[in-house]
C-alpha cells in the first residue's frame, strides 16, 4: 500500500495506529484515536498496554488522515484568543540496529507522532512555550518483512 504525508510518500504492507498506556493518555491523545477509529470503521484491538487500530487501505488512510486533522485544527483553534497561541507539527522518527530491528527486538519501522506547542502572553512576556510531544498515540509505519 502506498500512503502519503504531507509529500512523503511510503510503501508499506500497513499502518498500525496506536494508543500506548490509554489511561496515562492526554485527552488529546484519546480524540486522536477515536476520530480515526470512527473515521475507518473498525474496533480497535486491545493489546493489554496498549490499543491498536489497523489500516491496510490507502482510502482509510485518507480518511483517517482527514479526521486527525479536524481534531487537530480543533484543538488549535480552541484556545483563549489574544492570550494563547497553540502549534502542532507531525514528527517522523524510527529507529534501527544494525540487524534491521528497533530496541524492542521488532522489525525496524517509523512513527508518525505529533508535536504541540502552545505559546502564552504577548510578544515581550519572555516566557518559553509550552512543547509536548503526544508520545502515548502513534502512528507505525510498518517496514516490509522481505
Amino acid at each position: 500500500m502506498k500512503i502519503e504525508l504531507h509529500g512523503l510518500a511510503f510503501e508499506t504492507p500497513k499502518l498500525n495506529v496506536v494508543l500506548h498506556s490509554p489511561w496515562r493518555c492526554v485527552e488529546l491523545e484519546h480524540r486522536m484515536f477515536m476520530a480515526v477509529k470512527e473515521a475507518i470503521g473498525a474496533e480497535p484491538e486491545d493489546m493489554g498496554g496498549e490499543v491498536r487500530l489497523s489500516i491496510s487501505d490507502p482510502k482509510q488512510w485518507r480518511s483517517a488522515q482527514q479526521a486527525l486533522l479536524r481534531v487537530l485544527k480543533g484543538w488549535q483553534e480552541d484556545c483563549v484568543p489574544g492570550t494563547e497561541r497553540r502549534h502542532w507539527a507531525w514528527l517522523v522518527e524510527g529507529d534501527v540496529n544494525a540487524s534491521g530491528y528497533d530496541h524492542t527486538g521488532q522489525p525496524a519501522s517509523l512513527w508518525f507522532i505529533v508535536r504541540t506547542l502552545v505559546e502564552r502572553g504577548g510578544p515581550h512576556d519572555g516566557e518559553k512555550p509550552e512543547e509536548l510531544d503526544l508520545e502515548g498515540f502513534g502512528i507505525q509505519v510498518e517496514g516490509s518483512k522481505s
